[in-house]
């Protein structure tokens, strides 16, 4: 499995590149090339196959195309030890179904994947399980658990996220905060984000913490005009 690995390690790199056509035609010749019972077969493939699925995403938009090559995954990955692999990919199943607006199958497969990191102490992938968990239910509009799982995340994100992490994790609790009637909470909580994302390089996500911080300052100054 030598070789596959190799033609993976050239479509990874292409697809980290934005080619993501040329991704595309090297994975296909790594999962070609990928031998059953040789050493390596099983984490090659599920590399493989996840790259794939992130890949047709990204290129088409093809949801269902990206949740094949995932399935195909999970009964290589079950029962072999390889539990960390199995839960990247039930992370990545739902990923594709949040993407579709299918809340309860994301919901399932991140709670499936949270299960093996909590088993694991795996505290990185932790946070990114709480922080989906609670991006479901924003979607869902169950407001308490969302909450709930978004600070879990942002406790963990404190101590060892990246600044993207943090900012994600303030960004989505301040949309709670904004729609359980907290206004102040919310507005010193974006207030955060944007102050991290101002050092960073992320113009679009910037833009979109000074859009949420104005639009919860204009809530607050409207509600203190009635009050008055």
């Amino acid at each position: 499995n030598m070789l596959a690995r190799h033609y993976w390690l050239i479509g990874f790199c292409y697809g980290n590149k934005g080619e993501y056509e040329s991704a595309k035609k090297y994975l296909l010749l790594a999962l070609l090339h990928v031998t059953p019972n040789e050493q390596g077969f099983v984490t090659i493939k599920s590399d493989v196959l996840t790259a794939l699925a992130m890949n047709e995403e990204i290129i088409s938009g093809d949801h269902q195309r990206a949740i094949e090559y995932l399935e195909q995954a999970l009964p290589i990955l079950k029962d072999t030890g390889y539990d960390i692999y199995l839960a990247n990919t039930l992370m990545g199943l739902g990923n594709v179904h949040i993407n579709t607006e299918n809340i309860s199958e994301a919901l399932k497969y991140y709670q499936q994947a949270l299960e093996i990191y909590e088993r694991h102490f795996d505290l990185a992938n932790m946070a990114s399980a709480y922080s989906n968990i609670g991006t479901c239910y924003i979607e869902s509009e169950e407001y308490a658990q969302a909450e709930k799982y978004l600070e879990k995340s942002l406790e963990m994100r404190m101590k060892f996220g990246t600044p993207q992490q943090l900012c994600i994790s303030y960004y989505n609790l301040a949309i709670v905060y904004k729609n359980t009637n907290q206004k102040q909470r919310a507005y010193e909580t974006i207030l955060k984000c944007k102050e991290i994302l101002e050092k960073a390089d992320n113009e679009h996500f910037l833009v979109e913490a000074e859009d949420l911080l104005k639009l919860i300052g204009e809530e607050i100054k409207n509600e203190q005009l009635i009050t008055v």
